[in-house]
């Protein structure tokens, strides 16, 4: 994310939640939690008067590192700062290792704060309904026709609206994807083919995003 958005022209200041050897889709990894460090970093911050114009916020380790963003955004963000989500947990209808329902409980409460939430149709549904449901909803999913399918997606999107405002990235070509927004940010049109595919690479996408949404939000006029 930190090579994307610099050479987009935006000044990327990271605080460390979590060291991986690998991205956490591979049968296995190695985490280092930075939790313990976290606070330290907001403190000499706050010293210099640091406040950013956007926060994005992806992969937490667990409950304890989510309190910690939370406090964060209490400290550092402001009515209009930039809020970008990616509640990691999960895909393919699996829960990822570090998944707990404290977890996503918390990450609950980061889509209610964001301008931008970018869950895969996983997290989505773990959003909605948490572990157990999401997976009966899955299974359903793959049993049904495409058009079906498409019909249940569709309300899933409609609800998850009812948690926060952003983009839904689907895990398939044919799914659907959407962008709800509030102030500046405009809903955009039908995604093509090819941009959908363009999509699986979801973390350069989200970090794009969020540059481009916060050199809008620093440049439109006021």
């Amino acid at each position: 994310a930190i090579p994307v958005i610099s050479v987009m022209g935006v000044q990327a200041c990271p605080l460390p939640t979590a060291v991986l050897s690998n991205q956490t889709g591979y049968e296995s990894y190695f985490c280092e939690d930075f939790t313990e460090h976290m606070e330290p970093y907001m403190e000499q911050w706050k010293k210099r008067g640091f406040f950013p114009d956007g926060i994005y916020t992806g992969f937490l380790s667990d409950d304890k590192q989510a309190d910690r963003i939370l406090k964060f955004m209490d400290a550092f963000a402001g009515k209009d700062t930039l809020i970008l989500t990616d509640p990691v947990m999960g895909d393919d209808g699996a829960v990822y290792p570090i998944y707990t329902e404290e977890l996503r409980s918390r990450f609950c409460e980061l889509t209610r704060r964001s301008y931008v939430i970018t869950p895969n149709l996983t997290e989505a549904l773990l959003l909605l309904y948490g572990k157990e449901k999401m997976e009966e909803i899955w299974n359903k999913l793959q049993k049904v026709s495409e058009a079906r399918r498409m019909e249940e997606i569709r309300e899933i999107l409609t609800a998850l609206f009812g948690i926060g405002f952003g983009i839904f990235m689907a895990l398939h070509p044919e799914d659907a994807i959407a962008l709800r927004s509030r102030r500046r940010y405009t809903q955009v049109p039908e995604p093509t083919e090819e941009y959908i595919k363009l999509t699986r690479l979801e973390g350069i996408v989200v970090s794009v995003l969020c540059a481009v949404l916060l050199v809008v939000l620093l440049f439109a006029p006021q």
